[in-house]
């Protein structure tokens, strides 16, 4: 598959496209000691990662919770299970609307999962790593040709097995072969199977109480023995690519994505003074399917002095689920104390009460104009058009009722245009315009369709590349609105008044200040804040949403103390965010110091990654509404053996 940033559907260096692009590639990953997606993203400025009940990924960016996750580029339409990255070459992160590429959601920006691929030279990889809390993962990749220049393979496996500093224990296996064929000059294949099987044992967090959170141990863990989320995934995605001329190329990727989600915790917890804690289970039973089919033409052509390389596709997607679960008011758990926990909780039956069907398709076109003028100028257009449908119903077990089918139907048109200038030297200049819509889910009383929630951003920005490209320096500034936001007025009615702002400065350094000594820096300023959006007594105009913190930071470096020894440490830091958005309760900021020693040789490479050194054990990195947080990890240490064999080295 061809390698092309997330910014654009063609294959354009990002130095030409008007947009922000941050990146984590897999050896920082290894570096940092990270393991999943969400670490990996610790280090990216005004991004926020987390996980939810220990289980399911989130994120923010540029002070926007709508976010979507592709994998290769591609699309993905299901909740975000915190996976490991074994197969995983790098991270991608687009800041800002994207819908006119991967249309709805894609508002506060897009993350890309870029997975290793079939190479033509033999190389095999053995990784094993432990570290605190019962911390043992292990990895093996190899890769080559099964016929020299026409079909390579690649095979990765990987397993975790850790329990983590607060007690809920992750138990994940990954295999994803691959097969890449090139049966002529101009045609290939790619074939991709990942299979994920997963188990966690839920974590809910902390109580809190009247928007404090209680002084008790930071590990301290008020779920159940019974508490689960098993999660088997199979996903497979084709790839074909035909360059029919010098100036004319198609392509077809085709996925298939099937996956089941076994899930009983005590989601919600509550605190009643002095010490008791209240706990509810909730429950589903959930399978999903997506098909997805993307058909791309690409040409090159002129006109006059100016060149255009366009792109005309076709996406369409269906997504169906079916999931069984409980009324949460059904199934109370036995109390806790706060202080003094005792487990009493036995084991949980009949918990099924409902079934959710749900069916959705989008049929989408869309097309592409990357523009060059001269050879400092170039424009970028993207134009889409989304036919949303959804249609769903709930039917109840006890007793036996067949819902009624609600069907929702939205359409939107999403665009984005901007430019690069290239001045002298290594300096360019470059502005954009994006706009991105949210599909609207609440059906009023009266039956009626509401309107997609719509977003728009303008973002301009300054590059310079410095000492022969070693060193690339970015700044952009952006102002992003999601407007026609949905109001609850009470009854079954709603309005669409609301909206909310968010403008600041992403800044990003990032190279070799010198031979052996390389560094990335990187700020993240979203002054964030509701503008209008008042239902009944509610008024939050003037207050800031949640997991939007005013500032982030981090700043990552290495240096090479010999040919095969190096070290590395970086510091990652926070403003205060809110857990809701009615801002009373807040999770002060903070910052985190990590440090690595890395060994590097012919056939085996080793490092070892302390995290959060100065070991600051009370600060919060999640929440659920203002009733529940997360405490981050103290202090802990990861060490990493890697055994590697290559024909190229």
């Amino acid at each position: 598959m061809p390698e092309r940033t997330a910014a654009s559907k063609l294959d354009i260096p990002l130095s030409e496209l008007p947009a922000t692009v941050a990146t984590a590639s897999a050896e920082t990953i290894r570096q940092q000691g990270n393991y999943d997606l969400v670490s990996a993203l610790r280090y990216t400025a005004n991004t926020q990662s987390r996980v939810n009940f220990g289980v399911y990924e989130h994120y923010t960016v540029r002070g926007f919770g709508d976010v979507i996750q592709m994998i290769d580029g591609i699309r993905q339409e299901d909740r975000r299970f915190n996976t490991q990255l074994v197969n995983v070459e790098q991270v991608e992160v687009l800041k800002g609307p994207a819908a006119a590429l991967y249309g709805n959601n894609a508002v506060g920006g897009s993350l890309n999962v870029i997975r290793k691929k079939p190479r033509n030279e033999p190389s095999i990889e053995v990784g094993l790593t432990g570290g605190t809390w019962d911390n043992k993962r292990g990895h093996f990749g190899a890769a080559g040709p099964l016929v020299k220049d026409r079909l390579m393979y690649r095979f990765d496996y990987g397993f975790t097995d850790f329990n983590g500093y607060r007690g809920a224990p992750v138990r994940q296996h990954l295999v994803s072969p691959a097969i890449l064929w090139r049966p002529t000059a101009r045609d290939q294949f790619h074939v991709n199977y990942q299979y994920n099987n997963d188990r966690f044992a839920t974590d809910s967090g902390f109580p809190t109480f009247a928007n404090a959170i209680p002084r008790i141990p930071a590990n301290r863990r008020f779920n159940t023995p019974q508490d689960r989320a098993l999660t088997e995934d199979n996903f497979l995605q084709t790839y074909y690519h035909r360059q029919w001329t010098d100036n004319f190329e198609i392509r077809n990727v085709f996925s298939y994505r099937n996956f089941t989600d076994d899930y009983l915790s005590t989601e919600s917890i509550s605190l009643t003074p002095p010490s008791t804690v209240n706990r509810t289970f909730f429950y589903f039973d959930r399978r999903r399917k997506t098909v997805l089919n993307q058909v791309e033409a690409m040409g090159r052509f002129s006109t006059g002095t100016v060149r255009h390389y366009v792109l005309a596709g076709y996406d369409y997607q269906r997504f169906e689920q079916e999931d069984d679960s409980s009324n949460l008011t059904n199934l109370r758990a036995t109390p806790i104390d706060l202080f003094a926990p005792f487990e009493t909780q036995g084991p949980v039956s009949n918990v099924k009460t409902r079934t959710r069907f749900i069916d959705q398709s989008v049929h989408a076109a869309q097309v592409q104009d990357q523009i060059r003028f001269t050879g400092r100028l170039s424009a970028t257009l993207n134009l889409r058009y989304d036919p949303w449908r959804r249609r769903f119903r709930t039917d109840n077990l006890n007793p036996a009722t067949t819902g009624a089918t609600t069907a929702l139907s939205q359409n939107a048109v999403t665009g984005r245009a901007g430019a690069v200038f290239r001045a002298i030297g290594g300096l360019s200049f470059y502005g954009s315009y994006g706009t991105a819509f949210t599909p609207v889910l609440s059906v009023p009383v009266d039956g009626s369709i509401l309107e997609p929630e719509k977003s728009r951003q303008g973002e301009g920005g300054v590059r310079l590349d410095l000492w022969n490209r070693r060193v690339t320096a970015t700044a952009a500034y952006f102002h992003l609105e999601k407007y026609n936001q949905t109001i609850g007025l009470g009854g079954g009615r709603f309005t669409q008044a609301g909206s909310v702002r968010s403008r600041g400065v992403d800044l990003n350094v990032d190279g070799y200040l010198t031979s052996k000594w390389t560094a990335r820096f990187e700020y993240g300023l979203a002054d964030a804040e509701y503008l209008a959006f008042a239902s009944g007594a509610t008024n939050l105009a003037g207050r800031v949403p949640t997991f939007a913190p005013r500032h982030t930071g981090s700043l990552w470096t290495t240096y090479q103390l010999t040919k095969r020894l190096a070290i590395a440490g970086g510091v990652r830091a926070s403003a205060l965010s809110y857990t809701s958005f009615f801002n009373t309760l807040a999770m002060p900021g903070y910052a985190l110091v990590d440090g690595a020693i890395l060994y590097y040789s012919k056939y085996v490479d080793l490092s070892a990654t302390m995290q959060n050194i100065g070991n600051r054990k009370w600060y919060f990195n999640g929440s659920v509404y203002n009733t529940q947080v997360y405490p981050g990890t103290p202090f802990g240490m990861v060490v990493n053996a890697r055994f590697k064999w290559s024909t190229n080295r």
